[in-house]
């Protein structure tokens, strides 16, 4: 996207104004991402670490969006007299555990 202030401003001005805050916030991840990856010797580092600068400074600026209430359903699922399930024995484990054998060749 950008590798300068000026262009991260150009960039916010004409197409961030129409991308979501997720977008922008990604187009950041990316930034630091790259950043983390570069060595201190690479000439675009400081055009990047100004860019993201440009880009979060944006980010402050843009209202918080409310997350929304989120009301779990914790009820028990199914039928509590259900809960009542006969244990097998070991045998009764196996003999059914050779059966689903026989039935898979």
């Amino acid at each position: 996207m950008t590798t300068s202030a000026a262009s991260a401003k150009q960039w916010l001005e004409t197409q961030g104004i129409n991308e979501p805050r997720e977008r922008i916030e990604q187009i950041a991840q990316n930034m630091l991402s790259k950043l983390a990856k570069m060595d201190d010797e690479n000439p675009q580092q400081q055009g990047l670490i100004e860019a993201l600068a440009v880009v979060e400074d944006y980010l402050a600026s843009l209202p918080v969006t409310p997350q929304p209430t989120i009301n779990w359903d914790t009820s028990p699922l199914g039928d509590p007299s259900a809960d009542a399930i006969p244990q097998l024995t070991q045998e009764e484990k196996q003999q059914q555990f050779k059966q689903l054998l026989k039935q898979q060749k």
